[in-house]
């Protein structure tokens, strides 16, 4: 289980709590509303509404928990459901609004119907609502990205520190591995970044690169370098100091090219 999705298990949970606490006041103002098409909107409404919109994105939450494998469409439904939830007391209030607005017009113009000034404050709310939604999904989705691609990045960090403890212990095959592991990551998600598509090995990926003329060529003859010794030291090992330690400095420069790059395409 990851923060970002203890940090959501936390606020959804927290959301529901602070709901339930308020379901006395609820109770003696919960009457309170407009009429809708002779239908009567209130607060009680609106409240079951949200209540239930949280539920269902804590019963998601809980099935993304008990499931075996991360799935997508959990994260999709628990995330719409908690902001529609958000969403409900702005869009209800403004609907309320608009809707005494157009009772009020509508007694100083008598010609407009009062179907048509019901129609229009629906139109805008759900206008209004479908917009909020969209951009409270879509918060949640680039926080749980964001928080994906630190994670991805700090395991690929940490394996370079581990290629340095391995050579500092006179393992240098696998300091040479572990480099050019890290290289081959960080190759991955900048063609994933800049929307090109990723090979299924560092060779497909360097070629891609190449080809697309999206790395400069002394880049590509440096990843080639990386890869080449990485090839030679799972299969044949007996890879030396001076080696290792030149494969580091060129996995080292190449990491620290693509940070920056990664971190302007933000």
């Amino acid at each position: 289980m990851d923060d970002f999705f203890k940090t959501k298990v936390g606020f959804t949970v927290g959301l529901l709590a602070a709901v339930f606490a308020i379901k006395p006041l609820v109770d003696v103002s919960g009457s309170f509303g407009f009429e809708f098409f002779e239908i009567k909107l209130t607060i009680k409404h609106a409240y079951f509404f949200l209540t239930a919109c949280l539920g269902l994105a804590v019963y998601f939450i809980s099935l993304q928990f008990a499931s075996s494998k991360h799935l997508k469409l959990f994260d999709t439904i628990s995330n719409v459901c908690y902001s529609i939830a958000l969403a409900t007391p702005p869009i209800f209030l403004l609907f309320w609004a608009l809707t005494v607005m157009g009772s009020l017009v509508g007694s100083l113009i008598t010609q407009i119907p009062p179907s048509v000034l019901s129609a229009t404050a629906a139109f805008l709310s759900g206008f209004f609502g479908k917009n909020l939604i969209k951009l409270l999904s879509q918060t949640i989705k680039n926080k749980f990205n964001e928080e994906k691609i630190t994670k991805e990045k700090d395991e690929e960090l940490e394996l370079l520190a581990r290629a340095e403890k391995a050579f500092s212990v006179g393992i240098y095959d696998m300091a040479v591995n572990e480099s050019g592991r890290v290289v081959e990551a960080f190759l991955r998600r900048f063609l994933s970044d800049v929307k090109a598509p990723t090979g299924q090995n560092f060779y497909e990926l360097v070629q891609i690169a190449g080809e697309m003329d999206i790395l400069s060529p002394q880049d590509i003859d440096l990843l080639n370098v990386v890869r080449k010794a990485r090839n030679k030291a799972i299969h044949e090992g007996g890879t030396t100091m001076e080696t290792a330690q030149h494969i580091m400095k060129l996995s080292r420069l190449f990491v620290t090219k693509m940070l920056f790059v990664l971190n302007q395409h933000k």
